[in-house]
C-alpha cells in the first residue's frame, strides 16, 4: 500500500480534509494477501483474491474493494474463518506484520494532524473575515446612533425624551444598515 498522490499534493497545498483516506492498494498487496491465505491453507480464498487481483489490474475493481482499510479487514475476516484463538492471533499478527498496520496507523494520524492544522487556519481566516465584516456593520450602526444621540434636543433624559416616532426612525435607520450589509450573508461567512 502506498499513499495516494492526490493526498500528497493536497497536503502540500493545505487542501486536504482531515477525514480522508490516504492509502491506495497496489498489485503487490494482492500478492501478499494470496501468499498469506496460501500459508494459512485458505485455498478457496486464494482463488477469490486472484480474481480480485485480475480485476484490479484491469481497472474493474469497484471502489468498495479498492479501499485499503476494507481490504485488510476483509483479508483478516477471510483468513480467520473457522480458526481457533491461538491460530487466529497468529494470523492477525502475520497480517499486521505483512501490511505494517502499526506504521500505517501512525502515518494516518500524522497526516490527519497536519491536515487539521490547515483546516484550523482556514477556519480562522473565515472567522477573521466574518468578524471584520460584522465590525464594519456595527460601526455603521453606532455612527447612525451617534447622529441621533448628539442632537441638542436629546440631551439630558435621553430615553424619556424620545418619542415613538423618533424610536421608529432610529429603528428604521438600523434596519436599512442591516439590509444594506445583508447580515445573513455576512453570518454565512462564519461557517465558510
Amino acid at each position: 500500500m502506498k499513499i495516494k498522490e492526490e493526498v500528497k499534493q493536497k497536503l502540500v497545498s493545505g487542501e486536504l480534509s482531515s477525514r480522508c483516506d490516504i492509502w491506495e492498494l497496489e498489485e503487490s498487496d494482492f500478492d501478499k494477501a494470496i501468499q498469506l491465505l496460501f500459508k494459512h491453507n485458505k485455498k478457496t480464498a486464494v482463488k477469490e483474491y486472484q480474481l480480485l487481483k485480475e480485476d484490479f489490474i484491469n481497472g474493474e475493481l469497484d471502489s468498495w474493494d479498492r479501499d485499503a482499510d476494507r481490504f485488510t479487514r476483509n483479508l483478516q475476516e477471510t483468513a480467520l474463518k473457522r480458526r481457533t484463538g491461538v491460530e487466529a492471533r497468529r494470523i492477525r499478527k502475520d497480517i499486521n506484520n505483512v501490511f505494517d498496520e502499526d506504521n500505517k496507523d501512525n502515518m494516518l494520524r500524522f497526516v490527519r494532524n497536519i491536515a487539521g492544522v490547515y483546516a484550523s487556519k482556514k477556519h480562522a481566516v473565515n472567522e477573521i473575515d466574518y468578524q471584520t465584516k460584522m465590525l464594519a456593520v456595527i460601526e455603521q450602526k453606532i455612527s447612525a446612533l451617534n447622529k441621533w444621540f448628539d442632537t441638542e434636543e436629546l440631551q439630558g433624559d435621553l430615553l424619556e425624551t424620545l418619542t415613538e416616532q423618533q424610536r421608529e426612525e432610529i429603528y428604521q435607520v438600523l434596519q436599512e444598515i442591516k439590509d444594506a450589509n445583508n447580515e445573513e450573508e455576512v453570518e454565512k461567512l462564519r461557517w465558510g
